[in-house]
């Protein structure tokens, strides 16, 4: 019976050690869980920033396309109407069937 009590004392002191080495991993398991999650948070939120100075920057993009097609449309809107000015001035001098084709 004292092999026994022997075998069940070092069975006991073994089954300790082996729960605190379990601890132990499941501790670090734990830690490492949490700082993994902090960093793919991390990495998440300068993804996040990251897109949305892209979307401001594409936003400006078109506002600043807009201008510019607008600023476009001014300069041709203002040289139609200054062909169309010399045209009738030249239609003083030529037939109107050269004004009509020139406007088609």
């Amino acid at each position: 019976t004292d092999h026994v009590e022997s075998l069940q004392v070092e069975f006991g002191d073994l089954f300790n050690q082996l729960q605190d080495e379990c601890t132990i991993v499941l501790d670090t398991l734990e830690s490492e869980d949490t700082r993994m999650a902090a960093y793919y948070d991390r990495i998440i939120q300068e993804a996040t920033t990251q897109k949305n100075k892209l979307t401001a920057q594409i936003q400006a993009a078109k506002q600043n396309n807009l201008t510019i097609l607008g600023e476009v449309q001014k300069v041709m809107d203002t040289e139609r109407e200054r062909i169309m000015s010399l045209l009738v001035k030249v239609n003083d001098k030529k037939p109107y069937s050269l004004i009509r084709r020139v406007r088609v």
